[in-house]
């Protein structure tokens, strides 16, 4: 009986262990499928390249100032104004839009589009060049004074030449030239550029004022000139 007993204890404990080494073997497959669902680790970020900062319109503006202007002077000829040499008035900065703005003796240039609202008074000689592509309009037109000197010159004949526009803004004032009753004679010269000028009742395109004079000269370009009720083109206000 003991023997029987011993056989039967050594038989339920094989029994256990095979059930055991099954247990563990079926359990592999599902463990490794776990592992394989697991993703893998993501790699660490790398740091985005800094982005290279667009230019700046106004500091490309700002280190272009002063250059160099090539321009045709008033016999047709080449001409040249280096930094120093000019004033650029479609630079607010430069030459304020204000009453009372004068254009003193010196050169003047008009490198981008701007338009005044004041008169200003060409009170010396002076020369303006008007830069390819570019246009200045004066809603109270420019003007003379007696004993001054305007030329306007281009930097180019064909379709890009710069444009001046000057419309005469109170009663007897020409579009460019003279106010009312003034007799004194100051001159302009139109050598270059589309220039195209009105003057208000009583005033000349280009030239005097209502009672007044003021020499005009043209010899290059394409002028339009338009007088006010009673004013001449070119010429005179009191027709």
């Amino acid at each position: 009986m003991r023997v029987r007993k011993k056989r039967g204890e050594v038989a339920e404990r094989v029994l256990a262990c095979f059930l055991s080494l099954n247990l563990v073997a079926a359990s592999l497959p599902a463990r490794a499928v776990a592992e394989a669902s697991v993703p893998p680790a993501s790699p660490a970020l790398e740091a985005s390249p800094a982005l290279e900062a667009s230019p700046d319109p106004a500091a490309e503006v700002a280190t272009d100032a002063g250059r160099a202007v090539a321009y045709l002077d008033e016999r047709g000829g080449a001409g040249e104004l280096v930094k120093g040499e000019y004033v650029d008035i479609s630079d607010p900065a430069a030459f304020p839009d204000a009453e009372g703005a004068e254009l003193g003796a010196g050169c003047y240039v008009v490198s981008a589009d701007r338009s005044f609202d004041n008169r200003p008074s060409v009170t010396g000689d002076v020369k303006l060049v008007l830069c390819d592509g570019a246009t200045a309009i004066f809603n109270k037109g420019i003007r003379c004074a007696p004993g001054s000197k305007l030329t306007v010159c281009a930097q180019s004949t064909g379709e890009q030449m710069g444009s001046l526009v000057a419309k005469g803004g109170a009663w007897g004032q020409a579009g460019i030239g003279g106010d009312r009753d003034e007799a004194g004679t100051g001159s302009v010269v139109i050598a270059g550029g589309r220039v195209k000028a009105a003057g208000a009742e009583r005033g000349a395109g280009i030239g005097g004022g209502y009672k007044g004079s003021c020499d005009v000269e043209v010899s290059g370009g394409s002028v339009t000139a338009t007088g006010g009720k009673w004013g001449a083109g070119v010429g005179t206000g009191d027709c």
